[in-house]
């Protein structure tokens, strides 16, 4: 069960907060009612964890075409967002021409190959991560700041957290069912809570540290890293290489995800060419204009589906009904 709670935290945190420009996108610029809207957001990501872990039979096999059109336009601006930010990494710690370039290239090669193995290179990689940005969160909060945001809410901001979460899920879909299986629901129940808390936990740290500097970074593509070099080359770089790595871990889960819904055989290749088109728009415009989007298409693609089998439900039940008052009629 540990092993599946840290294959889920290791699929969230480059999504969800290896950078800082999720968590000032979607929390931060709120001021104090971000706390409002992490609260909320940790009950919904846990329910959500709880029910993607009965997806026994795995996320592309069972799904309506509308959605797995849905969740592969998630996985691509996912894995074309984490490839930018890898760019993005490089181009601040590595001084060759075209770091920037060369920093996606072998990320997303690197990614598309450990993406084809099995959950454990997930699960360590998780057990180190969630310490590892834990105590990358504490160093940025120590990290002096102008000021906070002004506190602003709205029905809005709430209906984006809650696209925020489910987006956040989805990414997670495959690893997730493939946590739950040949699970119990008390297990399955335990996995979500533990994993809902890891998410809440690092959310909270993420969004302490960066409220006091929302003025100052909030059109910043990277605000953690910007933060992290206070303490200097070395505190800087390695900081860098644990944020570096979480963004590996969300692209290869989002590339697991990605590949189980195309077609085909040819699964690596077409990954490669949807992905490198994608991470050239930029990593800040995919959080700041697709993220949003995507985040409210994938809280219709979770919820439309129990909608429809739900209506088929019925009808199975009314036609039942009725067949069986027609017996009793001509009886």
């Amino acid at each position: 069960m540990i092993d599946s709670v840290f294959c889920i935290a290791a699929a969230i945190v480059g999504a969800g907060f290896a950078s800082g420009r999720e968590i000032m996108q979607f929390y931060s610029q709120y001021g104090f009612f971000s706390w409002i809207l992490i609260a909320f957001s940790v009950g919904m990501m846990t329910a959500l964890i709880y029910a993607l872990t009965d997806q026994r039979k795995g996320m592309e096999n069972h799904q309506p075409l509308l959605i797995r059109i849905l969740w592969i336009l998630l996985y691509s601006a996912v894995c074309s967002s984490m490839t930018a930010a890898a760019g993005e990494m490089a181009a601040l710690t590595i001084p060759v021409h075209r770091a920037r370039m060369l920093g996606m290239a072998v990320t997303l090669a690197f990614c598309v190959k450990m993406s084809n193995g099995n959950l454990l290179v997930l699960s360590l990689l998780g057990k180190l991560l969630v310490p590892g940005i834990a105590i990358i969160f504490l160093l940025c909060m120590r990290v002096k700041g102008i000021g906070s945001q002004p506190a602003s809410f709205s029905g809005a901001s709430l209906f984006q957290a809650a696209g925020y979460c489910s987006m956040n899920a989805v990414l997670t879909g495959a690893v997730t069912a493939e946590a739950g299986k040949n699970k119990t629901s008390r297990e399955r129940l335990a996995i979500a809570v533990c994993a809902g808390m890891i998410f809440g936990g690092l959310l909270a740290l993420g969004n302490a540290s960066l409220l006091p500097h929302g003025p100052e970074l909030r059109e910043a593509a990277l605000p953690m890293v910007l933060l992290l070099k206070a303490y200097g080359k070395t505190g800087f770089y390695l900081s860098a290489s644990a944020l570096y790595l979480a963004i590996t871990t969300t692209l290869i889960a989002a590339l697991r995800g990605m590949k189980a819904m195309l077609p085909g055989k040819r699964t690596d290749a077409w990954a490669v060419l949807i992905v490198a088109g994608g991470a050239l728009l930029g990593f800040r415009e995919i959080v700041s204009r697709i993220y949003p989007i995507l985040g409210y298409l994938c809280l219709f693609s979770l919820v439309f589906p129990k909608y429809l089998k739900k209506r088929k439900q019925n009808r199975v039940l009314h036609r039942s009904v009725y067949e069986w008052r027609k017996g009793e009629e001509r009886g």
